[in-house]
């Protein structure tokens, strides 16, 4: 069973407008938040400057559509004036349709517009937005489902005889990523990972068909039956994105591993393979500690026939159906899905732009694991199918650090995952594994919480070594430059 909180006061109303020129207050009480984080962690971020969410969805019976309710919240962190805000609709880029019915900024209704594909809203703030100033948007919207392979299924209803599911990834709009040069925006790519979003929290209120089992991000906070349906609520602890499954016939399998949570969903087809993904887990939790305790009380699994092996949301991975059926496969994602908990999640990046930063690096962790667990051949065997889908490559030349975009889709995955775990190979024999491994744990320690760059990567690194790192960050296409 999961964590379930008996709370006896959830600020669950919308607060008070405020007048331009005062911060807005806080959506909801911060503190439960810290629930769903590990003791270590507690005091890392400071909670009151970090966006935050509020969602009500409700899930049509059919899992095909659902409605929404998002108040949102954020600082302005840049040393300028902020005229707008810019929200991702990353459904309309994975096949399913998301529309924005109205939009307010501090109680005043304002028009949005939209931007990229319909893939961007740009709201315009009716005062400017003063450097350390907090806004809220409130907004209505609606989203439709389809069965798409878009994007490997991450946004898709699944059926069949005996269990159904919804994978509900992306499905609300999105505080983009703001820097000097203003708001990130660029056009996902159906090759890569779309998100680009800075550590924020959540508080999701679900209301669903009673039959289901919800697995999310964060913890539930409270859970309610009405009639046919349920109202649940979930809490979370900083996480990059909220991720919700609705499921239909599955099996729950749990195990408690050094204080945290791990629970494995699946059909009952799968309940073998889902019992030894417990272990795997419980395995990659041990060995990535290394770089740092995981964040969280819980880590979540979810079986689901997406096309690829693996996806990684905060607090939760999706692994294929098809992958449980081979014992090494299995292992060798889960461990790779895991490790982005540190490397996209705990330390975020430019997924569009810079994929390398968590996905060579991950590949990296990966090996890392099959070094500690999988004995010398398992992981000569990993480090060789990488290295021949690397060579088979028809751009083998091709710098690891490019956009999504610039790579087709076989060399996205040869170059960034394997010539990229190559590029972490060759920085650990020339630092050093201990050197190496205990700069990555100073980078997860320093930029936790926070967005890095390519550059934040490489000065950690060089710091670790007090080397230049300049000439290998370059012939691999690595540097910022």
């Amino acid at each position: 069973m999961r964590y379930l909180l008996i709370l006896t006061l959830l600020l669950l109303s919308s607060p008070n407008a405020q007048t331009s020129g005062e911060p807005a207050a806080p959506p909801f009480d911060r503190e439960l938040h810290v629930y769903d984080l590990q003791d270590v962690w507690q005091g890392s971020a400071e909670l009151a400057n970090l966006p935050s969410y509020r969602l009500e969805l409700s899930i049509a019976d059919d899992l095909r559509s659902l409605m929404g309710v998002q108040t949102l919240s954020f600082t302005n962190t840049q040393d300028k004036l902020l005229d707008d805000a810019l929200l991702r609709l990353y459904a309309n880029a994975l096949g399913a349709e998301l529309t924005v019915s109205q939009i307010s900024v501090q109680g005043e209704e304002v028009t949005g517009t939209f931007e990229q594909n319909r893939t961007s809203l740009r709201v315009p703030l009716p005062q400017p937005l003063l450097p350390g100033e907090r806004v809220e948007l409130r907004l209505e919207f609606g989203l439709n489902i389809s069965d798409s392979e878009v994007s490997y299924g991450r946004l898709a209803v699944f059926e069949a005889e005996a269990w159904a599911a919804l994978n509900l990834a992306h499905g609300y709009p999105t505080l983009s990523v703001l820097d000097a040069s203003g708001w990130r925006g660029d056009l996902p790519d159906p090759s890569g990972d779309p998100l680009v979003a800075e550590a924020s929290l959540y508080e999701v209120r679900v209301t669903a068909p009673a039959d289901l089992q919800l697995a999310a991000s964060g913890v539930i906070s409270e859970r309610l039956l009405q009639a046919d349906r349920q109202v649940v609520t979930f809490t979370t602890a900083p996480v990059r994105d909220f991720y919700l499954a609705a499921l239909r016939g599955y099996q729950l399998q749990s195990r408690l591993v050094d204080g945290v949570l791990v629970n494995s969903y699946a059909p009952s087809e799968l309940a073998g393979a889902a019992a030894d993904s417990l272990s795997y887990a419980a395995q990659s939790l041990k060995r990535f500690s290394a770089f740092g305790t995981y964040p969280y009380r819980e880590l979540d699994i979810v079986a689901l026939p997406v096309s690829a092996g693996g996806i990684e949301y905060p607090g939760i991975i999706v692994l294929a159906n098809g992958i449980y059926r081979d014992a090494g496969t299995l292992e060798s994602v889960l461990a790779h899905e895991v490790a982005h908990q540190w490397a996209f999640n705990l330390v975020g990046s430019d997924q569009i732009n810079e994929p390398w930063l968590d996905e060579s690096l991950t590949q990296y962790l990966t090996s890392v694991y099959h070094d500690t667990y999988g004995g010398e051949r398992f992981n000569q065997g990993y480090l060789a199918y990488w290295q021949r889908a690397w060579s088979r490559s028809r751009n083998e030349d091709q710098a690891i650090g490019l956009d999504v975009a610039a790579y087709s889709p076989r060399d996205y995955s040869a170059i960034v995952y394997g010539k990229g775990l190559f590029f972490f190979r060759e920085l650990e024999e020339e630092l050093g594994r201990e050197i190496l491994q205990a700069g990555l744990k100073t980078y997860f320690e320093t930029y936790a919480w926070q967005f890095a760059e390519p550059e934040d990567l490489q000065g950690v690194l060089e710091a670790a070594c007090a080397c230049d790192l300049s000439q290998t960050f370059g012939a691999w296409g690595a540097s910022a430059d």
